[in-house]
């Protein structure tokens, strides 16, 4: 009886050590349970959003903070530590961790069966129960390296799981920022589209008042009146833009349909067509500098070195599963009524599984081939990213600093024509088409300013290098 209580109490036992890490899995199954149904439409909480008066840097930290991306990128580093904890559970008894080899298993079992049918030895009982149980020990000495080699590819996947969340933050960042200066630019140039809207319209009126007295010809009201409808086209067409971009950028935050609106985002009141909104100081880097430092820094290839160095370890695994282990074992046995115990020590060694582990490492030597060549890879993406966006940047520069002269030159030539249109020295159409001129060169500064400030931002998430923010404002002329 007290065998039976003993067995039972060590089976308790081991349960118990398993009772937290169930209680845990419960909790985070029951927290996930309303995703999982079927019956509701959505499991994204419907708390308002404000975020109106916030800088660039105040909306990457936003969505640092709420995006999904990056929930998932930080339980790949969880998984990946884990993983690595598992591993270290199989160390061998000579290794760094040796506390962790010996496995101890624990077994009782009872059972019945019918008396022997001999009749010379039929006493009238028919069943008879007898209890049993083990400890057992079971222990890995030596493994050859086996285990030091998947450790190191461990560590490595770590790396490389810890350097792809750093990767996504930086895609957060560039996302938020593509979006958050296609939506600058898009309300831009809808102010631009609404003022030029505004001085046709106001033209057209003038252009009947001399109709009426008999000041012009019909054809400059029609054509007024064209280039009127046209302005509205475009006004429609940037409308939409801005709602696009609005849309964009409320899914770069995480934020929600029913949460908010761009117009909670940026200001909906706010004019952006006297100033345009910057957020980075200048890089003066060439592509040769940046190349150099993306390498060093860059995300995608820092994995890739990773998972090169992972290869190289499994191919010390291969080579390593090719040698013997040694192992030792024990147990203690109990039967009811008898005791007993045995030992032993274990060397095995494969000598031949058609040619299995050699084609093993055959397999792993073209693996770490291959994560040689995309490193390789990566490193020419790289080469011709940096250059496409520091061109990108030198090009938007250029183009600013010229449209800066077009607009000067467009508003010079509107003030003129304005003038002589209205002592009737120069048509309607061709004032007109000064009008959509002077439109078409502030459109073209506005579209090479945030073109220079999304370059910017890509730069930053190719040479791995955090931004440095600042308060840009600029007076448009």
């Amino acid at each position: 009886m007290n065998m039976k209580l003993n067995s039972l109490f060590a089976l308790a036992a081991m349960f118990a050590l398993g009772c937290s890490t169930i209680k845990e899995a419960r909790e985070a199954q029951e927290a996930l349970a309303d995703k999982c149904s079927e019956d509701k439409a959505a499991t994204i909480l419907d708390e308002k959003v404000n975020l109106v008066g916030s800088s660039l840097e105040e909306l990457v930290a936003y969505a640092l903070d709420h995006r999904e991306t990056l929930t998932k990128a930080a339980l790949n580093v969880q998984d990946a530590h884990l993983a690595m904890k598992a591993l270290r559970a199989d160390a061998p008894l000579i290794s760094s961790t040796p506390w962790t080899a010996p496995k101890v298993g624990l077994s009782a079992s009872y059972g019945e069966s019918s008396a022997p049918a001999h009749a010379k030895d039929f006493d009238g009982k028919l069943e008879r129960g007898k209890l049993g149980a083990a400890v057992s020990l079971d222990l890995l000495v030596y493994d050859f390296g086996r285990h030091d080699a998947k450790l190191k590819a461990a560590a490595e996947n770590v790396i490389a799981a810890e350097v792809a969340l750093a990767s996504a933050r930086y895609d957060v960042f560039e996302e938020v920022t593509e979006a958050y200066f296609d939506l600058r630019e898009a309300r831009t140039l809808l102010a631009v589209a609404k003022a030029s809207e505004e001085k046709l319209k106001l033209h057209l009126e003038r252009a009947e008042k001399r109709y009426e007295a008999g000041e012009s010809l019909k054809l400059d009201v029609t054509k007024a009146a064209l280039d009127l409808s046209e302005a509205k086209d475009k006004v429609v067409a940037a409308e939409n833009q801005v709602e696009t971009s609005g849309a964009k950028i409320l899914a770069a935050l995480g934020i929600a349909a029913d949460q908010a609106r761009w117009t909670d985002v940026v200001d909906e009141n706010e004019s952006d067509f006297y100033r345009y909104v910057g957020a980075f100081n200048e890089t003066t880097m060439t592509t040769e500098e940046g190349f150099e430092l993306g390498c060093a820094n860059y995300p995608a290839i820092r994995i890739a070195r990773a998972r090169l160095r992972a290869a190289s370890d499994e191919v010390d695994y291969a080579v390593a599963d090719l040698k013997p282990s040694l192992s030792l074992n024990a147990s203690l046995n109990f039967s009811d009524p008898l005791w007993w115990w045995k030992w032993g020590v274990g060397a095995s060694q494969n000598l031949f599984s058609g040619f299995r582990k050699t084609t093993a490492v055959d397999r792993a030597v073209v693996a770490m081939k291959s994560a040689a060549s995309d490193v390789d890879r990566t490193e020419h993406e790289l080469s011709l990213a940096i250059s496409l966006a520091v061109a990108e940047r030198d090009n938007a520069r250029v183009a600013y600093e010229t449209s800066e002269e077009s607009v000067n030159n467009a508003q010079a030539y509107l003030i003129l024509a304005e003038e002589r249109y209205n002592v009737g020295d120069l048509s309607q159409v061709d004032f007109n088409d000064s009008v959509v001129d002077h439109e078409t060169a502030l459109g073209t500064r506005v579209k090479a300013y945030y073109r220079g400030q999304r370059a910017e931002s890509k730069i930053f998430r190719l040479i791995g290098m955090l931004p440095e923010y600042v308060s840009n404002k600029e007076e448009a002329k």
